[in-house]
């Protein structure tokens, strides 16, 4: 799977800061449940590239084990969200969509094409008519903009 989906999220992330936020904030904060070498290895290309496009952001990574991050999730999206998280799609990540815990990121596809790259991974994304995440190049999960955005 292509790491644009991935890219495509934390660039619209970093983005969506505006003017006044990059001056202060200079860091994309990025957490996944990838501490498995091969789903660990998908998401470091797109973070690699992702810094070689903006190379006046920094990036910090957040790996989580798979087990931990079920109960991190709850607490960093409520306390101190980061910028893009990693969650599975459909139903697992409803009750973060309906406590208004994942900003939707319809503009990602929409900017990128991915309506027709993604287009089986689109109804997976998609509650209440919006989607909340994109595939990332990891075996199941998605990236979508934590509400800080």
């Amino acid at each position: 799977m292509t790491s644009k989906p991935f890219l495509a999220v934390a660039a619209t992330a970093a983005l969506s800061w505006g003017t006044a936020t990059l001056a202060q904030q200079r860091t994309l904060v990025v957490n996944t449940d990838t501490s498995d070498p091969a789903p660990k290895q998908a998401i470091q290309e797109p973070i690699d590239g992702f810094k070689a496009l903006h190379p006046d952001i920094d990036v910090t990574w957040n790996v989580f084990d798979h087990e931990g991050y079920k109960t991190s999730i709850r607490n960093f999206l409520t306390a101190d969200p980061p910028d893009v998280a990693a969650w599975y799609a459909g139903n697992r990540m409803a009750p973060y969509v309906e406590a208004g815990l994942f900003e939707p990121v319809d503009d990602v596809w929409q900017e990128n094409g991915l309506d027709e790259q993604m287009a089986s991974a689109a109804s997976a994304m998609t509650l209440d008519g919006r989607k909340w995440g994109a595939p990332t190049p990891s075996t199941s999960g998605a990236s979508t903009r934590g509400r800080t955005c």
